[in-house]
């Protein structure tokens, strides 16, 4: 009977040990207050998807443009040094290419894995305010290039 306690109690406290490394472990996974929103892109070479985003998308004015305005972090897993604790950190979807979206606080605003460049666009501008919006796209329109 005493036996069978101590194994009781040896178990709770695994488990309110693991509990508190879980919290630890979700706090530590947003980024620190930024002055900027926060994107991460996780890709490897040889990923078809990821060529496509990086061909089709990733150099058109309408992404460069949120992209100047944010913190941005591609993550080549392949050659980006500490790649797979950052993706362990960040990413959630266990593939690539995985787009996380972090606001000013550091708070998570979505993820999501690259679909269409204009999917793309919508994603990167839920980062900014309306009135951010409204500079971006008044600069896009200067530019000869509007979304």
């Amino acid at each position: 009977m005493k036996l069978l306690k101590r194994i009781s109690l040896l178990f709770v406290a695994v488990l309110i040990g693991l509990s508190a490394m879980a919290q630890q472990s979700g706090q530590e996974s947003k980024p620190k207050q930024a002055e900027k929103p926060v994107l991460y892109i996780f890709s490897m070479p040889g990923c078809s998807p990821c060529k496509r985003l990086h061909d089709e998308a990733l150099g058109e004015p309408e992404v460069t443009a949120l992209l100047r305005r944010m913190e941005y972090h591609p993550v080549d897993m392949d050659f980006t040094k500490d790649a797979a604790a950052l993706y362990r950190k960040h990413a959630r979807s266990g593939g690539v290419p995985e787009l996380v979206l972090y606001d000013r606080k550091g708070e998570v605003i979505d993820r999501q894995s690259y679909t269409t460049f204009s999917e793309l666009v919508r994603f990167l501008r839920r980062a900014f305010s309306a009135e951010e919006l409204k500079i971006i796209d008044s600069e896009l329109k200067r530019n000869g290039t509007s979304y």
